[in-house]
């Protein structure tokens, strides 16, 4: 473990990824309260917004969320000057993907009230400032303010939400509480923040951080967004709000078994992105499997007595579909390891891989949900991402092997990597 810092990258993760698991295990009551709560219809709109919420943020995010973390990691520093640089770009944007997040919302939604996707539109903007933020506090090594903030605002969530679903609230008030509690992560971590930029030179290249720079990049995160939420959507639009719930419920469950491996993938981008360690990388993709595998084996066997004590009798229908997302967590956690930092370091070849990726994802649940609705979409999921995990291990591998050079403009240890990754994929349909 002294090798490679394990022990340091080890308290990293626990440090983030603690506090987002606590965060998912308030997450998933909230998420029990709303399904209860609401009826079901309402309960597939709120799934179906937030899923194709999801997969538009990764164009407001424009990359900048591990850019950021990586630059202010390699400099030691990160100023005022370039935190405002990087959320004066994103916002314009975010403003863009509100407006068709609310489209795409209203073709699908059971409840076409304008007042459901004005307030996401809140939240996602929110999002957009806080998210900048605590990207920089990462690549200081500071987690702890974000691990506190996940938890606080899922307290906020849950019981704002409770309150206000019990006295009648509906699916407004669900949707709104999101966008309280974004509101107040944003003042939070900016108060934080405050603290921690300089008011000097940090020496980040500007250049490197511009949209046309890391153009492939953001088009990898856009491609891994909808592979990863589409078929929530796709739900909605080819089964209707009931399906979605019921698809949703158990997607909501497979979010909070990733939360620790995604808190993994978010630490590896500051502690390994500096050098190659494609040894290292492997090793904490497959250990983070293997320790998944442990925790999914009694969720796959107890999915059906699982479903209905969570969420009700109303959702034992869910139970196959949430066996087989529960087993698509072990490769799952070995895709959300190596990614990000995969595709800041080849985002080039990133975008072909997670754009073949989804084609084939978005063409197996086409063909699928109408005939065997969730179910159907769950075993997309499992298939792609048992391709995918192995995809990614080979391009890993292949990293440590080749020289390089392309890559993100300003960040050499991107560009050393970016040919080989793209070699090492040329063959394959499929991040």
């Amino acid at each position: 473990m002294s090798a490679w810092g394990g022990a340091v990258f080890v308290r990293r993760v626990a440090t983030l990824g603690g506090g987002r698991f606590v965060a998912a295990g308030i997450s998933a009551l909230w998420l029990v309260v709303a399904a209860r709560q609401l009826p079901v219809e309402q309960f597939g709109d709120l799934a179906a917004l937030l899923a194709i919420g999801t997969i538009l943020a990764a164009v407001s995010d424009l990359g900048y969320p591990f850019l950021v973390s990586h630059a202010v990691a390699e400099a030691g520093s990160i100023s005022e000057t370039t935190l405002r640089f990087v959320i004066r770009r994103r916002i314009p944007v975010g403003v863009a993907v509100a407006v068709v997040t609310s489209a795409l919302y209203l073709v699908v939604a059971s409840d076409d009230s304008l007042a459901i996707p004005l307030l996401y539109g809140v939240s996602l903007l929110a999002t957009v400032v806080y998210s900048s933020v605590s990207a920089a506090l990462r690549g200081l090594h500071r987690y702890r303010p974000e691990a506190l903030n996940e938890v606080l605002s899922r307290i906020g969530v849950l019981a704002l939400g409770w309150l206000l679903l019990v006295s009648g609230g509906g699916l407004p008030a669900a949707v709104g509480v999101y966008a309280a509690a974004d509101l107040a992560s944003l003042v939070f971590l900016t108060r934080v923040a405050r603290r921690c930029v300089v008011k000097t030179d940090d020496g980040i290249d500007l250049d490197g951080l511009r949209l046309r720079a890391n153009l492939h990049l953001t088009t990898g995160r856009v491609f891994a967004s909808a592979y990863a939420r589409l078929d929530t959507w796709l739900m909605a639009l080819l089964r209707g709000s009931a399906n979605a719930a019921l698809y949703g419920a158990p997607y909501r469950l497979l979010d909070g078994l990733l939360l620790i491996p995604r808190a993994a993938g978010a630490v590896v981008v500051p502690h390994f992105g500096t050098r190659s360690a494609a040894r290292d990388l492997r090793r904490t993709a497959l250990l983070t499997a293997v320790a998944m595998a442990i925790v999914a084996a009694p969720l796959v066997a107890f999915s059906a007595s699982i479903m209905t004590a969570v969420f009700g009798e109303r959702y034992a229908a869910s139970a196959d579909a949430f066996a087989v997302l529960a087993a698509s967590s072990v490769p799952g956690a070995v895709v959300v390891v190596l990614l990000p930092l995969a595709a800041l370091r080849a985002p080039r070849a990133a975008a072909w891989i997670m754009g073949g990726a989804l084609a084939v994802n978005t063409a197996l649940n086409l063909a699928l949900i109408p005939r065997f609705g969730p179910v159907g979409a769950a075993s997309t999921t499992l298939g792609c991402q048992v391709v995918l995990a192995v995809v990614l291990l080979t391009a890993v591998r292949d990293q440590s092997t080749r020289p390089a050079t392309e890559g993100a403009p300003g960040m050499s240890s991107m560009r050393c990597s970016a040919t080989r990754a793209s070699r090492a994929v040329s063959s394959s349909t499929t991040i």
